[in-house]
């Protein structure tokens, strides 16, 4: 089946990416850390990528999920998503790095979101 299989992928990327003790500190990461956003590879990587640095750069994770998305803003706007979910004790540096990339591409996108957010705010309850 499709989660058997998925399940294997996973056993086999910590089996290959940690050693020893580090295997069980890896799935709570990965456990902690899971979107639905991303595919299984995305979140391994994503995981790995904070089992390493503890508070990895947002711009880093960007590059390790760029090869999953359609192009640079796709990576980029998905980690500001991912961000936006993390359970406490996980953060990103950089943000304001990645707000700033994410300005030189489009400076449209977030003041789409500013002006949503207002509408979303004038509205009667």
């Amino acid at each position: 089946t499709i989660i058997r299989s998925g399940l294997h992928k996973i056993d086999r990327a910590i089996k290959k990416m940690t050693v020893g003790g580090e295997r069980k500190k890896y799935r709570k990461v990965l456990a902690a850390l899971w979107y639905d956003e991303m595919d299984i590879d995305e979140n391994i990587e994503m995981a790995f990528l904070f089992h390493l640095e503890g508070t990895p750069s947002a711009m880093t994770a960007a590059q390790v999920i760029l090869p999953y998305e359609r192009n640079y803003l796709q990576a980029l706007l998905k980690v500001k998503r991912f961000e936006n979910r993390l359970p406490r004790g996980y953060s990103f540096r950089c943000l304001s790095e990645l707000n700033r990339a994410v300005d030189e591409i489009d400076p449209t996108i977030y003041g789409f979101e500013e002006k949503i957010n207002e509408i979303e705010d004038s509205l009667p309850s």
